[in-house]
Parts: C-alpha cells; structure tokens; sequence
C-alpha cells in the first residue's frame, strides 16, 4: 500500500467537512510550489479512502504522513505552521542528498491512484 517513490511522498489526509484541512490547504499548496520536484505531494480524502486511512492508522484530521523509502518516516497531526512541515521535509531531503526525483508520468500515475 506504500506509494513507490524515489523522492519522498508528503501524504495530506484530509476530509471536504475538516475545518483546519480548509486553513491547511493553501499551506500545503505553497509547500508544493517550493518542493516542487523533490517531493510527491498526495491529498487522501478520508471519506472516500477509507481503506488507505485505515492501511495508515489515521486517527485525526488533518494529518501529514510523510513515507521516505516505502517507510512512514514523520507523522505530523492537526494544523501545524508551515513552518514544521517545512522543516520537516527539509531534513528528509538533506538525508536523502542523492535522491532524484521521479519522471514525470510516474508522479502523474502515484496521484491518479489516490485522487
């Protein structure tokens, strides 16, 4: 069930009637634009992927998994500043210094498979 990737994967659940999800969709949208090509960014909507929700063990919304190597490497539950998912995702990067990103038909194929 984990995404195949060679970059890290930033897994936003999140759910149409979740409140902070709302405040935390622009947030996730200019961490996209800045990681652009060193991270896959996935939204999962709880109520439609219940089976992905539940493979995760997602127990609050909005909650970020973050999977480096086919590995849940940081979970990051609620609304947080943009501030600590930034750091988080940087020092996954700085980790993975060698890491290239994925072609860009297999990002489209991971998202299609969650959208």
């Amino acid at each position: 069930m984990i995404v195949k990737s060679r970059i890290p994967v930033f897994l936003d659940f999140w759910a149409v009637w979740c409140g902070p999800c709302k405040i935390l969709n622009p947030i996730v949208a200019e961490l996209e634009k800045e990681f652009d090509g060193k991270v896959l960014f996935l939204k999962v909507n709880v109520d439609i992927h219940k089976a992905i929700a539940g493979y995760f063990r997602v127990n609050a919304i909005p909650s970020i998994f973050i999977v480096n190597d086919k590995t849940v490497v940081k979970v990051i539950p609620g609304l947080q500043p943009k501030s600590v998912y930034a750091a988080a995702l940087n020092d996954i990067l700085a980790k993975n210094a060698s890491s290239k990103p994925d072609s860009l038909s297999d990002v489209k194929s991971a998202k299609a498979q969650v959208q």
